[in-house]
């Protein structure tokens, strides 16, 4: 409910009630208790405030930066403040593919190899018949992944995706078991849950695998509607998948073959295909243009605020649906810019990565190796290792055909940026310490 704080300001609380129930249904669910949202008056660290488009006005904010007639957009800004000035029901589909809270940096790297030289030293991987093959990092990105009140995190911008979405509009949340249950119970809350329409399982077979418990291998994806009675869905423009045992089915159906359940069998994003952008966690086309194509029509328009590499976007522009792809990480919209095709003017406003957090989006093995362990050489050296990185991208990144977009730089990332350059400020105050004992201990061992 709301409530006014101490402080005058309105904000969002769970009623005591309420949250206990969250707190045991979730407890049961995982066998630890959740981080609860704190009631107001509480000195725990109370939800973020949720403006609406009204109260942002009514402080002088500036109008939003969105125009229901105008052209897609790439927005750099801090998603909570941004959703906060967008009118009201102004999105048939909100895909939001948020941090998982898995406590460490996600990182994607891009790997470029060549068949080792004849005579030569053999390379580090081999190949098919035992060729020999030499490899070399080209590109790495990274963002930080962890949240102390995930729940504190995740509800504000939930409410801000109720109320955006038109009343037959659809929101996918898109998470993993670290959080889901919690979301699930939250999103009950917000939403109601008459309004809960599927758990979708996006099911893959990638990557390393454990062989202390059953290898997690997927991802869970929570559809609920602005109004059950209201909400579009058309399942005859879903693409089809073949039936198990097409010989129980008729000729007819087995050639058309079957709408998908509600567990999606789909690869992740090819390592050496067109589509990687390098950046990580980035989610394939095809399950974006699945729900995009299910949940609105050719011209509504789509909402990512969690939109890392634009797959929401070139989804979007293959089904002819406008989007608005909202991000704060610099090398997010780098690569965006250029996968979604940024009209060079308003990219202009675009400042790049602020000055003193390049430390952040680069490898740590790339700062200072040479040139001293000085603030200033540690940061030369971040900054030459991110300009590398971004020359990958321009390389690597395929436009998406017929794409068109606007960017769009707000108000809310200069905070952001200041933030940027405390964080990078404290990796360097560790990486040049971390060197410097490396150094001491190198010296101690020559003696």
């Amino acid at each position: 409910m709301r409530v006014n704080a101490p402080n005058g300001k309105s904000q969002w609380s769970l009623p005591a009630a309420v949250n206990a129930a969250a707190a045991g249904a979730a407890k049961a669910l995982t066998g630890r208790a959740p981080v609860l949202l704190p009631q107001v008056g509480s000195k725990q660290r109370v939800s973020e405030t949720v403006p609406t488009a009204a109260t942002a006005q009514s402080a002088g904010a500036a109008a939003p930066a969105f125009d229901p007639n105008g052209s897609s957009l790439v927005v750099q800004a801090d998603n909570l403040a941004y959703l906060s000035e967008l009118p009201d029901a102004s999105f048939t589909v909100i895909y939001i593919d948020p941090p998982f809270n898995t406590g460490k940096t996600q990182t994607r790297r891009t790997l470029k190899t060549a068949p080792a030289q004849e005579g030569g030293a053999r390379g580090d991987r081999t190949g098919f018949q035992g060729k020999s093959y030499t490899s070399a990092l080209q590109t790495l990105a990274s963002y930080h992944d962890a949240f102390e009140d995930y729940w504190a995190f995740l509800e504000p911008r939930i409410r801000q995706a109720h109320r955006l979405l038109t009343q037959d509009g659809t929101l996918y949340l898109h998470l993993d078991w670290r959080e889901v249950h919690y979301a699930k119970v939250m999103c009950d809350m917000i939403f109601g849950r008459d309004c809960f329409m599927n758990e979708l399982i996006w099911a893959y077979d990638y990557g390393a695998k454990s062989t202390k418990r059953w290898p997690t291998k997927h991802d869970n994806i929570l559809m609920y509607v602005k109004d059950p009675q209201k909400y579009y869905f058309n399942a005859d423009t879903v693409d089809r998948e073949p039936y198990m045992a097409p010989g129980l089915v008729t000729e007819e159906k087995a050639a058309r073959g079957k709408l998908p359940t509600d567990v999606w069998w789909h690869t992740i994003v090819s390592p050496t295909g067109k589509e990687k952008t390098g950046y990580p966690t980035q989610k394939p086309v095809g399950l974006l243009k699945r729900m995009i194509a299910a949940s609105s029509r050719p011209g509504d328009w789509v909402l990512d605020f969690f939109a890392g590499s634009g797959t929401t976007g070139a989804a979007a522009v293959e089904l002819e649906r406008k989007f608005v792809c909202v991000d704060q990480n610099p090398p997010a919209i780098e690569v965006m810019a250029k996968r979604l095709n940024v009209e060079e003017h308003s990219f202009a406003a675009y400042r790049g990565v602020p000055r003193g957090a390049a430390v952040l989006f680069t490898p740590q093995r790339s700062v200072g190796v040479r040139g001293g362990t000085s603030r200033d050489a540690l940061t030369a050296a971040s900054r030459r290792a991110l300009a590398a990185q971004s020359r990958k991208v321009q390389e690597s990144v395929e436009p998406v055909p017929g794409a068109s977009s606007v960017f769009v730089r707000h108000h809310s990332t200069d905070a952001v940026d200041k933030d940027l350059r405390i964080r990078g400020r404290d990796v360097l105050r560790r990486e040049r310490r971390r060197q410097q004992l490396a150094k001491e201990r190198a010296q101690t061992a020559k003696k």
